[in-house]
């Protein structure tokens, strides 16, 4: 038996040069999927901040929503042929807070502006 010929690859030559390709590969997929941990960690910090920033603004849209409904309820204190009832639940999605805010006090100035009416027998709009 001959050995290999002069510039042919042994097998054991042929065997490191493809491990040798394999932990690039694996070396560039670590790096690569550090790179995306990082980037995916910085969202993550985001998305934390954006949601703990939308739970306070819903506390705040709730703390103006029991305002307004505490004003309306003194309000209708007097007309005893009202049945007054507790405060509705919130719909399940809220939607844009920002609008719901708006038209909140826009029905709540209205309903107070009708008691008003009503109360020194003004005629309606």
């Amino acid at each position: 038996m001959t050995g290999p010929a002069a510039g042919e690859p042994t097998a054991a030559r042929a065997y490191k040069d493809v491990i040798a390709g394999l932990d690039a590969a694996a070396s560039a997929l670590r790096e690569a999927d550090r790179e995306r941990a990082a980037r995916l960690a910085q969202e993550l910090v985001g998305r934390q901040d954006a949601m703990q920033r939308a739970v306070e603004r819903a506390a705040v849209s709730r703390s103006v929503l029991l305002l307004h409904w505490e004003r309306v309820l003194e309000a209708l204190w007097t007309e005893s042929w009202l049945t007054l009832r507790p405060l509705p639940d919130p719909p399940p999605a809220p939607g844009d807070l920002d609008a719901l805010d708006v038209e909140v006090q826009e029905r709540a100035e209205a309903l107070l502006a009708a008691v008003r009416r009503r109360r020194f027998g003004l005629p309606g709009r």
